[in-house]
């Protein structure tokens, strides 16, 4: 028989009652020869499964071979390293730990246009980690990315080191260190020439440190941002307006705003398609409005009646902002409230505005229910 079976696995018959073991003898020997008489064919499947040495040895492997001389070699390892980067957030702090930074850099005042391209993709993925923006400002890597948005023969470069200028001045060490590489007035200069998103953005973020601040200020950026009010595309005038919130935080910085004719160009944009034009335009006219001369010269351009229509818009940042900027204006002519022209005052500028504050006081945005009250009280303020 082919099957074996303990003494007490035997029934009254003896015969066994379960089989045990492993199946043995001649008839299954013949099976299993038959089975592998003809193997089938197994293809070989791809799997996003690696070992753990690769994944140790991968950076350092990655660094040398951006070292090597060949342009093809370079880009290819860029464009392996780029997309080995994008596979897990762990590989970026693994690269930055492996060394690539310092070699990056150097790679952005490559002969070779690709290469460029390809170092300055990487930096802006490395950037997205604060591994990288440590070894980004350890590297002196600021003023290679400052020369990489000059880059007149690769828009994807300038772009790219752009993104990576964005990042790094989030941190206040950042946007310092750009400061100090003499960013501020090279990027106001290409905002007036040249002006795109990316490039406002850049010079936001120099705004945010004291020292741009004024040095902004002191190579005419109000006037800049002006001239890129007049802009054709929607994020250059965006950025621009969120610029001239920056910008005016002082009184004097304000006055050479109004001065540049900045608040004329704000209010016809309180019209715009965009509601993200419609917000930044608001934002900035409510920094100008602060200042009485700002006030003057909104209140004449109409701008009483665009805001009230912004009341109604269905964007929240949009109606905070012209709830806010209505209370700037509110408290201009106060003097014709002491004069029996107030009624006519009050019906010609605010009633229409006042039916929707009361609206807006119920929302449930506390901040906004409150700034609604707060301009509410405003206009109807008499001594």
């Amino acid at each position: 028989m082919g099957y074996s079976w303990g003494e007490e696995d035997r029934g009254f018959d003896k015969r066994p009652n379960r089989i045990e073991g492993l199946p043995m003898g001649m008839g299954y020997n013949m099976q299993t020869m038959r089975a592998h008489g003809v193997r089938p064919y197994v293809e070989q499947q791809e799997t996003n499964k690696v070992s753990v040495a690769f994944l140790a040895r991968a950076p350092h492997k990655f660094t040398d071979a951006i070292l090597k001389d060949s342009d093809d070699a370079k880009k290819e390892a860029l464009g392996s390293m780029s997309r080995w980067l994008t596979a897990h957030p762990k590989h970026k702090a693994s690269q930055v730990e492996a060394g690539a930074v310092p070699y990056l850099t150097s790679l952005l005042s490559d002969m070779n246009a690709e290469v460029r391209e390809g170092a300055a993709l990487v930096l802006s993925q490395l950037g997205t980690v604060y591994s990288g923006i440590e070894a980004i400002l350890r590297s002196a890597t600021v003023m290679s990315l400052l020369k990489g948005v000059l880059d007149s023969e690769s828009r994807k470069t300038r772009e790219r080191c752009h993104a990576t200028l964005h990042l790094v001045g989030e941190y206040p060490a950042g946007a310092h260190q750009i400061v100090q590489a003499g960013g501020t007035t090279m990027l106001v200069k290409e905002c007036l020439e040249r002006p795109s998103p990316e490039a406002l953005k850049s010079l936001g973020q120099c705004l945010r440190d004291a020292e741009g601040l004024r040095e902004a200020l002191g190579v005419g950026a109000n006037a800049c941002m002006v001239s890129c009010l007049k802009n054709h595309s929607a994020p250059v005038i965006q950025f621009a307006c969120k610029n001239i919130s920056s910008l005016t935080i002082s009184m004097e910085s304000k006055e050479e705003a109004i001065a540049e004719g900045a608040v004329k160009v704000l209010v016809e944009l309180l019209s715009h398609r965009e509601w993200t034009v419609r917000s930044a335009a608001c934002s900035a006219l409510m920094s100008i409005t602060i200042a009485i001369e700002g006030k003057n010269e909104a209140f004449n351009a109409g701008a009483v009646k665009h805001l009230t229509d912004l009341l109604h818009d269905a964007n929240k940042s949009v109606v905070l902002y012209a709830v806010r900027t209505l209370g700037n204006l509110a408290e201009l002519k106060r003097s014709v409230m002491l004069t029996p022209q107030d009624d006519v005052y009050k019906a010609t500028f605010f009633v229409p505005a006042m039916a929707q504050l009361k609206v807006i006081m119920g929302n449930s945005d506390k901040v906004l229910a409150k700034s609604a009250r707060d301009t509410a009280d405003l206009i109807k303020w008499r001594p």
